[in-house]
């Protein structure tokens, strides 16, 4: 009988919250932005759409893996190579909470 494979974040994540897949990243992202930068974000968002791209990749990669360790890892290893700088990413949170992030993988996997 074949083993079959764990649901990856992805698959997990949108089952638990009805969103299409191809939506995954971005409402991941919404959903785990930093709380005292998320008003701002919604206002510049739209006219900075590289400021969020480290963080989106970070949860599109997130979305392939299938367990909680690689998941913690993975954060992790962000957190270390992508320390917050300038103004609206350190001083002013506009990026997303790895402690949010993890939250929500340990609740979905």
């Amino acid at each position: 009988m074949p083993v079959i494979p764990p649901k990856t974040f992805r698959e997990r994540y949108c089952e638990t919250f009805a969103c299409p897949q191809q939506y995954f990243g971005r409402h991941v992202l919404w959903q785990c932005l930093h709380p005292a930068g998320r008003k701002l974000a919604v206002i510049i968002r739209p006219a900075i759409p590289v400021l969020l791209a480290e963080d989106l990749h970070l949860i599109e990669e997130l979305g392939d893996l299938r367990d909680i360790e690689e998941v913690v890892s993975e954060v992790n290893d962000f957190a270390t190579h992508n320390v917050p700088h300038g103004l609206l990413r350190k001083r002013m949170n506009v990026r997303v909470s790895g402690r949010l992030l993890l939250d929500l993988a340990n609740k979905v996997l």
